[in-house]
């Protein structure tokens, strides 16, 4: 457990309405108490809990209405209890820290569409176009996982890729601070990382392509063909299938086979050139 500022939640940000509600108290009471926050990390840095543990000269008048007071004068939150957004971060970082095995994953998955890709056709064509749509709009899911797994599991986990990310990143050169404030920027800064990485839209492609490059230090696959499958999926999701000029998009076999082919390319050229940087580290 350690004493840190989890997803960048400055202390006196914690919201009354919600403190004053875990605490089953009101908000002017709360407003009153002092304490400090500590958060209970797993092993991987997943937020467990928050323990918040409250100064002696507090009101006594308003302690002894905290049930869950214990007799340290602490209380154990839920993440979702103190910061309901620190928590929904939280559950999908759990997600993505556990999936290790991101590359074989991916081809597990993939290799699931392509069966269903390969089914005999139905005696519905309506039906079969449907399927394919489906099957199309799975694959670049597929593909966002992948990137967004392998990107944020190992800059979290190697040293130099983690510096790489700070450093180059744009959202870290808006934020400023006094020297004064460097060792608590230190206990924020991974927590800044974390929610700015889970805050990426992994199939934008041309901002991974930057991210990657600036962080592992090498080239991208071309993406110019798999941004334009980016861009049909789209329409397939939020056009009900048409573009904006009201052109329906006819996913066909042919076409799926080309989905594959692209896709499967981009992310077997990634890996690879992903491992050799990740080789350079390995002990001899």
């Amino acid at each position: 457990m350690g004493k840190v500022k989890e997803w960048a939640m400055e202390m006196e940000e914690i919201k009354l309405s919600q403190l004053a509600k875990a605490l089953d108290i009101t908000e002017e009471e709360a407003s009153l108490l002092g304490y400090d926050v500590w958060a209970n990390n797993s092993k991987n840095g997943a937020l467990c809990s928050y323990k918040l543990e409250f100064y002696n000269n507090n009101p006594t008048v308003i302690l002894d209405k905290i049930n869950r007071l214990d007799e340290n004068l602490c209380v154990i939150l839920e993440p979702e209890e103190l910061d309901p957004e620190a928590f929904e971060y939280g559950l999908i970082y759990n997600s993505i820290i556990d999936n290790v095995n991101y590359y074989s994953n991916y081809k597990d998955a993939i290799s699931d569409l392509k069966t269903l890709f390969k089914l005999e056709p139905l005696v519905d064509d309506k039906l079969m176009l449907t399927l394919y749509r489906q099957i199309f709009i799975g694959v670049i899911s597929v593909m966002e996982t992948y990137l967004s797994d392998a990107f944020i599991i190992n800059t979290l986990e190697n040293e130099l890729f983690y510096r790489n990310f700070i450093s180059t990143h744009p959202e870290f050169a808006k934020r400023k601070f006094e020297l004064r404030n460097i060792f608590e920027m230190n206990e924020q800064i991974k927590s800044i990382a974390k929610k700015i990485m889970l805050d990426v839209i992994f199939h934008k492609l041309p901002t991974v392509k930057r991210m990657y490059e600036s962080t592992f230090d090498f080239k991208f696959p071309n993406i110019t063909k798999a941004f334009e499958f980016v861009i049909i999926r789209h329409d397939l999701v939020h056009r009900n299938g048409k573009t904006k000029e009201g052109k329906t998009i006819v996913v066909d076999k042919l076409f799926l086979k080309e989905l594959f082919s692209t896709i499967s390319l981009l992310i077997e050229e990634l890996d690879q050139n992903l491992n050799k940087e990740l080789d350079k580290f390995l002990p001899f």
